[in-house]
């Protein structure tokens, strides 16, 4: 049995003891949440797929000194047979609200809001879906402090999840003649009907285990200032193809033929990580900026760094109401051998979306990426229908276009369109 499903078992059987504690009798003392959804998905490829998915939430109160939360969350897709499973949190609290050591399936959140925060790699990911990553809590210990305007965090994970990595016949797997890494020599082409072969991880330098995550976080001159440190694997694992094959060119440079079989091996690492977080709000607007810098533990001159700003904005008047930001990614790492893969887009990358209220039951969500080396774009568009107090839906569009040897332009027949009907209880 793998430590996905060993996951899966302690996250279904907690979830259920919490729900056999929230009972009539406690209701006054808890909080839960639960829904469901099923829908459709049509591909720009032609193929079309079933989507079933569902969220659950609980907050119990045992006592004014402990409690017990759930957060996690499911989404499987039909035609491919794949399961993204994920959530927040499944844990016990001991303590009061403000000072409190926790343990279970925990995560830890550093900075603040933005979907190109880079502090949001310290925990492991579902990657079954790129587009729509989901959080894997890693079984560890958390003690928090909070104060008025202030917080102490340290989170222990001693062994920290893999990600879970899309399957052999997953369409996020390049299909389309070459394979995209993150060097320019060699070209290598795949065949007409590449069969990829992922093998089980290599943990280098104990990568996974005895993850340590601290935090500070405190407001000085109207300023919030966070200040982080990290050490374990950080982001997504290095992806690295075996590169089994002929060469039929060398100059100017070298082009691989590879066999129908392409072997990828993920591989962890560890890592040493320190940044900061800024939040100002100025003239209305909501300033942001992240910075983290790493390096690696047993190599120090394999380091990187990445920079994100964001400036946001409510804006509340008769023809708009809702909230429109504009965020900014740029990393800086050397060059490697690496497969390329989604996560790579949202390097050095601008974004820009909206999110319009046109009533209390209706919004319409816009958001537009462009990558701004390889020119990749990626846009989405949501809107959310509350017809009642239990049914709503989402219609949503998701689109990859750019040049055909950028990500996007690789990716561009997984662009679909999907309806799903929710009921929330």
């Amino acid at each position: 049995m793998d430590s996905v499903q060993i996951f899966r078992m302690i996250f279904v059987f907690l979830g259920v003891l919490c729900f056999c504690l929230v009972g009539p009798s406690s209701w006054a003392e808890s909080e839960s949440a639960f829904n469901v959804s099923m829908g459709g998905r049509g591909y720009h490829s032609g193929e079309s797929s079933g989507i079933f998915a569902g969220k659950l939430r609980v907050r119990y109160e045992g006592s004014e000194r402990w409690r017990w939360r759930a957060d996690g969350e499911w989404i499987y897709e039909s035609s491919h047979d794949e399961l993204a499973f994920g959530g927040q949190e499944l844990r016990m609290e001991l303590g009061s609200e403000k000072k409190f050591l926790s343990a279970g399936l925990v995560s830890a959140k550093f900075g603040g809001a933005g979907v190109l925060n880079p502090w949001s790699q310290i925990n492991a990911k579902d990657r079954h879906q790129p587009q729509q990553t989901l959080t894997l809590p890693s079984p560890g210990v958390q003690y928090e402090h909070r104060g008025l305007s202030s917080l102490f965090s340290i989170t222990l994970w001693p062994w920290r999840w893999p990600d879970r990595l899309p399957g052999a016949h997953s369409v996020w797997w390049p299909r389309q003649e070459s394979l995209p890494l993150k060097i320019e020599d060699p070209v290598v082409l795949l065949s007409k009907n590449p069969e990829y072969n992922v093998q089980p991880a290599k943990d280098l330098d104990t990568g996974l285990r005895n993850n340590l995550a601290v935090q500070w976080k405190n407001e000085i001159f109207g300023t919030d200032i966070a200040l982080f440190y990290f050490e374990g694997h950080l982001g997504a694992p290095s992806l690295v193809p075996t590169l089994n094959g002929k060469i039929i060119e060398v100059s100017p440079r070298t082009v691989l033929q590879l066999d129908d079989e392409v072997e990828i091996q993920p591989i962890y690492s560890r890592r040493r990580a320190t940044g900061y977080h800024l939040q100002k709000e100025i003239w209305n607007l909501i300033l942001q900026h992240h910075l983290l810098i790493a390096e690696n533990v047993s190599d120090p001159s394999l380091r990187s760094t990445q920079l994100h700003a964001s400036v946001e904005k409510f804006i509340n008047s008769r023809l708009f109401s809702g909230l429109v930001f504009l965020e900014y990614a740029k990393v800086w790492e050397a060059e490697s051998s690496e497969l390329q893969n989604m996560v790579d887009i949202f390097s050095d990358t601008t974004l820009l979306g909206a999110r319009w209220n046109w009533t209390n039951d209706s919004s319409l969500t816009i958001g537009y990426l462009h990558h701004l080396l390889s020119h990749a774009n990626l846009a989405q568009v949501q809107v959310d229908t509350r017809w009642t107090s239990t049914w709503s839906t989402a219609l949503s569009l998701f689109s990859l276009f750019g040049p055909a040897e950028s990500l996007s332009g690789i990716y561009s027949p997984n662009s679909y369109a999907q309806l799903q009907v929710i009921a929330s209880f």
